[in-house]
């Protein structure tokens, strides 16, 4: 293993380690507690951005809450003597979806109380608000920038399109570094970019969502209005659901239910389409209905949480098969897609035995010993003196090894190991 050494070096720097998914879980269908507390429990109209490999949260508003209590000395104790709107400016980041971790208690910077969004690019963090301030970016969540000013927003969020940052304001504007800003086109409203509506960029084309009306561009100035089954897709508040693309799909999901009214909207759905044009309805009720939530995929699961309502998170959770598309690499135990150092490690263990078996006794089914599968086998282990090919009648009772692809079958050698690294 000495030969190895700079191998394992290479391979801290670059593992990550994620929670196992679970088997057979399908995507919006089955869901589970992530968490029963959390910081954004009773928010509404928090902004939520995946950045760094981590989700980040803050601000948001409760409304009519208690601001001001008074020790009254009788059997109630202390009693609520002013009620008002409480805005929040925190910052907090979660590398589990679970539990969360304060930045800052307050954004160093004034912003609108309720009005802003996060949105990484580039290697920074960026606060789009609604007011007319200026446009704020940051490396770390703690530092931060001032970038030019925009002027005031329309509640489109800004989303990242082939390389570029985009503004829907009027006219839309982009930008390649995230301070000098350029107009796509003169004019006034461009297609569908008007004032709360939903985009997401899926398959190289943003798609905008506004109730029952979903359109595509693959330029931001011709844009073509689907048809299918839109009409499907209604909704109380477009600021109340969600629309992004995820494990190759649009999804749709999260609003509220008017207290007494039938009129369900998209109240407790999640749809889903791979073309934004036909939607199937992944479920029909998950029990996390709420106002001004959010819905957000963040590794390998979609979360629910903030908002009114229920104030504990959600996750559906995916499993490896459908996020990729088909089974993942052996040696991917732990992960969707990603190898972690331990797996690393573990392929090295199978490499430096010159073989190995089936065993279903182990987390990824191999024994790292050297077979018997190999004609002359009775050959030194590097296989000199061994015929190559495998004696009929002993194929193992398993598929090979994913870093074992070339020749010799059964053995994993030193190009197939440093592809895995």
């Amino acid at each position: 293993m000495q030969g190895l050494k700079w191998i394992t070096g290479a391979a801290l720097l670059a593992a990550t380690v994620l929670t196992a998914p679970a088997a057979h879980a399908e995507l919006g269908v089955d869901w589970e507690v992530a968490a029963t507390q959390h910081p954004f429990a009773s928010r509404q109209g928090a902004a939520f951005a995946v950045f760094d490999g981590k989700l980040w949260g803050s601000g948001g508003m409760i409304p009519n809450a208690c601001l001001e209590y008074l020790y009254t000395g009788s059997e109630l104790g202390w009693e609520c003597v002013r009620y008002g709107d409480l805005y929040y400016k925190d910052l907090w980041y979660t590398e589990d979806g679970s539990n969360w971790t304060k930045v800052l208690d307050e954004l160093p910077f004034e912003t609108s109380e309720l009005g802003y969004q996060l949105i990484p690019f580039r290697g920074n963090l960026y606060l789009f608000s609604y007011d007319e301030r200026n446009l704020m970016y940051s490396k770390d969540g703690v530092t931060w920038l001032s970038g030019p000013s925009l002027g005031r927003a329309h509640k489109a969020p800004p989303f990242v399109w082939r390389e570029r940052l985009w503004h829907f304001q009027f006219p839309i504007q982009y930008s390649i570094d995230g301070v000098n800003w350029e107009v796509l086109q003169d004019g006034d409203t461009v297609g569908p970019a008007a004032a709360r509506k939903l985009i997401a960029v899926h398959n190289d084309a943003v798609y905008v969502f506004q109730a029952k009306h979903v359109w595509r561009s693959t330029d931001l100035i011709d844009w073509t209005e689907l048809e299918g089954n839109t009409d499907q897709l209604d909704v109380v508040s477009e600021a109340d659901v969600n629309l992004f693309s995820f494990a190759g799909r649009l999804w749709l999901g999260g609003g509220f239910r008017r207290e007494g009214s039938s009129d369900l909207h998209l109240a407790g759905l999640l749809w889903t389409s791979t073309d934004g044009e036909n939607w199937e309805l992944r479920t029909a009720e998950y029990g996390i209905t709420r106002r001004s939530g959010i819905m957000i995929p963040f590794k390998d699961s979609i979360y629910s949480f903030s908002g009114a309502g229920d104030p504990w998170a959600y996750r559906s959770i995916a499993s490896c098969e459908e996020l990729l598309g088909g089974e993942p690499h052996t040696a991917d135990v732990s992960g969707c897609g990603t190898i972690s150092l331990s797996e690393l490690l573990r392929v090295i263990q199978l490499f430096s035995t010159q073989g190995y078996d089936c065993d279903d006794s182990t987390e990824d089914g191999y024994a790292a010993r050297a077979n018997f599968h190999k004609i002359g086998s009775e050959g030194s282990p590097d296989g000199e003196g061994a015929t190559e090919g495998l004696i009929e009648g002993t194929l193992p009772p398993c598929d090979r090894h994913s870093a074992d692809y070339e020749e010799p079958a059964w053995r994993i050698t030193l190009p197939e190991l440093l592809r895995m690294v």
